[in-house]
């Protein structure tokens, strides 16, 4: 979806760069959880259209790299190549939105037939938690959102915590 709403051409090279799609992707986004693997690297991009657009950029966001790692620990490798191989999963264009986007979804799709419910309802709960947590921090450190990669790194810190989350 990414490609067609940031116009990668000419007028880019030159600084120009326009963000077509930015009320369209805030409408979907609405009530929706943003969901990527390795979701920190694609909402980075697009928080910073926002913010040049001079609007926030805050929607809920589902990594599947964590989600991988949290269900499946036995396998060392949680890239989404090791995925599609791991469980065959369809596409046609690597690295590419559309098809990366599907693959995300069968693996979606997958989770919900080969994974009990208890389990990923306990991931959610945990999840949760987990974000109230970072937010009461954010409060305790009165870190503004401009201030989120910094904020992002003392409570990883803190909390003794392996960023690497490679796609």
């Amino acid at each position: 979806y990414v490609g067609p709403a940031v116009d990668v051409n000419r007028a880019r090279l030159l600084g120009r760069h326009v963000f077509r799609r930015a009320d369209e992707l805030a409408d979907i986004l609405k009530g929706a959880i943003f969901v990527a693997h390795n979701v920190r690297f694609d909402y980075s991009f697009l928080k910073q259209e926002y913010k040049r657009l001079g609007r926030p950029f805050l929607p809920k966001q589902l990594c599947t790299v964590k989600l991988s790692r949290t269900l499946f620990p036995e396998h060392r490798s949680h890239k989404l190549q090791s995925l599609i191989e791991r469980y065959n999963f369809g596409y046609e264009s690597r690295h590419r939105a559309y098809d990366d986007a599907t693959v995300l979804w069968q693996f979606i799709q997958y989770i919900q037939a080969n994974v009990a419910m208890e389990v990923i309802e306990s991931v959610a709960r945990e999840r949760e938690a987990f974000e109230r947590e970072i937010e009461l921090e954010r409060e305790e450190l009165e870190l503004h959102p401009e201030d989120e990669q910094r904020e992002l790194e003392l409570i990883y810190e803190a909390k003794g915590l392996d960023r690497d989350v490679a796609a």
